[in-house]
C-alpha cells in the first residue's frame, strides 16, 4: 500500500472502523440506510455498538431481523466498495452503492425466510413498515 490514508475520502487513517463508521461514505452510507428506515441514526463507532444498538432497540423479531439483514449487507457492501477501490480493475461508483445495498438485503433477506410475504415495492418504500390492507 502506498498510504495509510482511506483509499475513499483520502481524510482519516485507514482502519476497519474507519472504513465502516467513520469514513464520509460510510457515515452518508449509514444516514441514508437509517433515513430509508424511518429510524433515528445510532452512532455506532464499532460492530459492537452496532449489535448492542440491535439487541436495545424495541421492535417486533420479525422486523428485527429485517433490520439485521441490512445492517449485514451495509457493512459487507461497504468493506467490498473498500476492496474494489484498492483491488479492483476500475474503481466502483458512489451513486450505485445505497441501491446495491437495497437490492441485495431484499434478496438475501427474501432467500433466507422462505415464508416472507414483503413485496419488492414494500421494500423500497420501508421493509420495517407493514402495509394496511
Amino acid at each position: 500500500m502506498d498510504s495509510l490514508s482511506c483509499p475513499i475520502c483520502d481524510s482519516g487513517i485507514e482502519t476497519t472502523n474507519h472504513s465502516l463508521w467513520f469514513c464520509s461514505l460510510a457515515t452518508t452510507v449509514w444516514q441514508r440506510v437509517f433515513v430509508w428506515l424511518d429510524l433515528p441514526s445510532p452512532s455506532p463507532s464499532n460492530l459492537r455498538d452496532l449489535y448492542f444498538w440491535l439487541d436495545d432497540i424495541h421492535i417486533s423479531s420479525s422486523r428485527k431481523s429485517i433490520l439485521e439483514v441490512i445492517c449485514g449487507v451495509t457493512l459487507w457492501s461497504l468493506w467490498n466498495f473498500r476492496n474494489e477501490m484498492i483491488f479492483g480493475t476500475c474503481p466502483p461508483r458512489r451513486s450505485t452503492l445505497f441501491d446495491k445495498i437495497v437490492d441485495c438485503s431484499y434478496r438475501w433477506y427474501c432467500s433466507r425466510n422462505k415464508l416472507s410475504s414483503i413485496s419488492w415495492n414494500n421494500w423500497l418504500q420501508n421493509p420495517l413498515v407493514v402495509p394496511t390492507l
